[in-house]
């Protein structure tokens, strides 16, 4: 007996790929903490306990945007630019970005540090992995670069040269890491209506949330080199129309829903419609918000939150269960409803290998949807049950938008917030990968059993 328990935590403390992917974020988020916890980072009349700091850390580092703290107010601009370098690092992921610098300086990777990259790299080839790393990289960088320059077009001539290319810059970062963090105060609210903030910060929030084979494959096709082969380039078609349609009909739905909303329609046809576009588009990725949300209906919430379930693009900053899960699950069901023994789509059957890998996915992320609004409801009895639902999954999508729940809940309810931002980045199925010793291939093959369905 002694001895299993003995091989079982070997096996545990085994360094496999996963593991040091969730051993790096614990890391990065330990880092925040002790860097945050200077009194440097505040202004005079902040003095934050150590909840919140870990809170504010764990949201940077995981590119939640949940916050207990005013980004805007209660932190000088050294603890703002200490959040903006832990938002970049997590929305590249420590491995990703400590591996560009490797290769940047001549180092040579090893195997192992290959199959982490593929790890945090999904869908890409051994062979072309660090490769794929630099173009990651460069592609984050330029696209900030250019989403800065346009939003300080209009924070410059309002805030001066100084604050206004700092605004720009950690909104253009946030944007594209799907951080939804804002050192403005009262955030996006004020710029409603303004066209070039709005659709600049959607389009950074979109890009960011189609995830890396996309961004690459997209790059290959405009400067003419490495067309995407028929497999990206099936999944490109599915992440793009699952994502456009979802985008529509969440736009659609918040206005419709939002009518009578006077926060959403207290200016022009034009403006509404933005609005609700403008929150389609980050309620399944990003927290940035230009209305209040909290002044949404609660039908309006429960819409949002399945948006917020579905998340964004594997390989992406988005969270969620994926836009390609969603989509393989929606055809699966269709193949059985048509009586099709195959998944067919563009002339490509897809293996039920990966409807089994998407159904599992989306079990264990419900699950722990259900079990995380449980604890909550039982820690925090007396806030609103609608409001504490609509966090709790705003949190495990990484989503960010709020209704104010996590600055009025106790301890306990703050930890397991940042335990929901850490596994939401993450996703369920790779922390439950992480805990559990390596799965051993299965050779046998058993005579196939009758189980009545329905």
């Amino acid at each position: 007996m002694i001895n299993r328990y003995h091989d079982w935590a070997a096996a545990l403390l085994r360094l496999t790929p996963t593991r040091i992917m969730v051993l790096s974020f614990i890391l990065l988020i330990l880092l925040c903490t002790a860097i945050l916890m200077h009194p440097a980072c505040y202004t005079s009349n902040t003095t934050p306990n150590f909840i919140d700091v870990v809170f504010m850390s764990t949201s940077a580092v995981c590119i939640t945007g949940l916050t207990t703290l005013d980004v805007a107010t209660d932190f000088t601009r050294l603890g703002q630019c200490v959040i903006l370098f832990f938002i970049q690092i997590g929305g590249l992921g420590m491995v990703t970005f400590t591996s560009s610098l490797l290769v940047l300086f001549g180092a040579k990777l090893g195997l192992g540090h290959r199959k982490m990259l593929q790890e945090y790299l999904p869908g890409i080839e051994m062979s072309s992995i660090l490769r794929v790393t630099k173009y990651v990289v460069l592609v984050f960088f330029v696209v900030e670069l250019l989403g800065a320059l346009i939003l300080s077009l209009v924070w410059v001539p309002i805030y001066g040269w100084g604050d206004g290319l700092f605004h720009a810059l950690f909104h253009s970062v946030a944007s594209l890491c799907n951080a939804g963090i804002s050192t403005i105060p009262n955030g996006l609210i004020t710029y409603r209506s303004n066209v070039l903030i709005n659709f600049t910060v959607m389009a950074m929030v979109i890009v960011g949330g189609l995830g890396y084979v996309v961004i690459i494959e997209f790059v290959k096709f405009f400067v003419g080199k490495d067309r995407a082969s028929m497999h990206h380039r099936l999944h490109i078609r599915i992440v793009l129309m699952t994502s456009l349609i979802l985008t529509i009909i969440g736009a659609i739905g918040i206005f419709l829903f939002e009518n009578s909303n006077p926060e959403l329609n207290s200016n022009s046809l034009g403006t509404a419609i933005m609005a609700a576009l403008f929150q389609s588009v980050t309620c399944r990725s990003c927290g940035y918000s230009t209305v209040d949300i909290s002044s949404f209906e609660p039908y309006t919430k429960q819409f949002m939150m399945g948006l917020m379930f579905i998340g964004g693009a594997t390989g992406s900053t988005a969270s969620g269960i994926k836009v390609t899960t969603f989509a393989l699950l929606i055809m699966a069901t269709w193949a059985q409803i048509k009586g099709k023994r195959d998944i067919e789509i563009e002339g490509r059957r897809i293996p039920w290998t990966r409807v089994a890998h998407a159904t599992s996915l989306t079990i264990i992320a419900f699950f722990t949807v259900i079990a995380v609004i449980v604890i909550l409801n039982y820690l925090e009895p007396n806030i609103d049950y609608a409001d504490l639902v609509f966090d709790a999954v705003s949190a495990l999508g990484t989503v960010g938008l709020s209704t104010g729940v996590p600055s009025r809940c106790g301890v306990l309810a703050k930890l397991l917030f940042c335990v929901c931002m850490f596994i939401g980045r993450l996703g369920p199925f790779t922390v439950a990968l992480s805990l559990i010793s390596q799965p051993n291939p299965q050779h046998t093959t058993y005579p196939e059993g009758n189980i009545l369905i329905g």
